[in-house]
């Protein structure tokens, strides 16, 4: 991670990451995490940038998604140089009642009745034209990831990738997740 203090109040020039190279090289794009120190710590990472080739602009400001700010979840943001004009601002789609985003996240307040564990048998998302979006493990993270966590247990199949396996009505545990509710935070 690199974290460096920046004011454009106070500073004229954006602070800038340059790659040179000994010899020419075929860029199609770069992947980006942004800083994910923690909750309060993920504001200072990067909102806006510029990308350059030999000094020229390649594509116009790229908005970078916020990192959520746990460090478990393992996110990058791609972009893509041969794309150029398929970026576009995240807006609400009020014609289509769908939404635009990087990162969805599920905050899990309560349970009904158990004061120790929350779980989902699934999850399921759908784009605007309502067909499925398929998910694969590096889409989804939580947080505790599940009860694998606790000293006590070791090898518990009810982790966070279950939720996206596609076996939602069931009652084997393989197709489950399962997570402690730590005191004073959500799941």
């Amino acid at each position: 991670m690199c974290l460096i203090k920046y004011d454009p109040s106070i500073t004229s020039t954006s602070p800038t990451i340059s790659f040179s190279f000994p010899a020419e090289i075929e860029i199609t794009g770069v992947s980006i995490w942004n800083y994910n120190a923690s909750p309060e710590l993920a504001s200072a990472g990067v909102q806006c940038a510029q990308f350059y080739v030999n000094g020229k602009a390649i594509v116009g400001t790229v908005l970078l998604r916020r990192a959520p700010g746990y460090v478990y979840f393992d996110y990058l943001q791609d972009i893509t140089f041969d794309r150029c004009h398929l970026f576009r601002p995240l807006t609400s789609r009020p014609a289509t009642k769908s939404i635009s985003a990087f990162i969805f996240q599920f905050r899990l307040l309560s349970t009904w009745g158990d004061e120790f564990y929350i779980g989902l048998n699934g999850i399921q998302l759908y784009n605007r034209r309502n067909h499925l979006i398929q998910l694969r493990n590096q889409n989804i993270a939580a947080f505790p990831e599940s009860v694998n966590i606790l000293p006590s247990v070791d090898n518990d199949p009810r982790s966070s990738d279950k939720l996206i396996d596609e076996e939602n009505d069931t009652k084997r545990a393989q197709h489950m997740w399962l997570t402690p509710m730590l005191p004073n935070r959500y799941a």
